[in-house]
């Protein structure tokens, strides 16, 4: 017998067969269920250098979220996996975050980075604007890299 788990996540609302495909519902399809296993995986365009990737913002959504162009497999270059702190720098601004598997994994003021559904690094700040501390925008360059020594405060 299969069993349905479903939990909600920033403008979404994700349910998985335990046997089955994952079934996203979200804003960019309408509302309408989508078979995550039917999306291409979105190629990288990072340029690793120095044990960092460089990538660029894609978008910026209305809680000030960043969505960059790297994807998990960048990550997986950097020898980063979830749990491991995360360097992310724009200009000459740089936080670092907790590498999670979704925005609910981060305490009050805390930095969390992701992978979403869509296959996107996402940099998040709870109950904060991510892109208003690492001022970026639109296209203009981003970095990621592994943290260096214990987790800090990123503020």
């Amino acid at each position: 017998m299969r069993s349905l788990r479903c939990w909600i996540g920033p403008l979404l609302l994700c349910c998985a067969l335990q046997s089955g495909p994952l079934l996203a519902l979200d804003s960019a399809t309408s509302g309408r269920a989508t078979d995550s296993s039917a999306q291409a995986t979105p190629s990288s365009d990072a340029i690793f250098e120095d044990g960092a990737a460089l990538g660029r913002t894609l978008s910026v959504d209305r809680l000030g979220n960043v969505r960059t162009s790297f994807v998990a497999a960048d990550l997986e270059r950097l020898g980063l996996t979830v749990g491991d702190r995360i360097e992310i720098a724009s200009g000459d601004k740089k936080v670092e975050a907790h590498l999670g598997e979704s925005v609910f994994e981060a305490r009050l003021g805390e930095w969390v980075a992701f992978v979403s559904l869509e296959g996107r690094l996402i940099v998040s700040r709870s109950y904060g604007r991510a892109v208003t501390a690492l001022q970026t925008d639109v296209d203009e360059p981003i970095e990621i890299r592994p943290a260096k020594g214990p987790a800090g405060d990123s503020r």
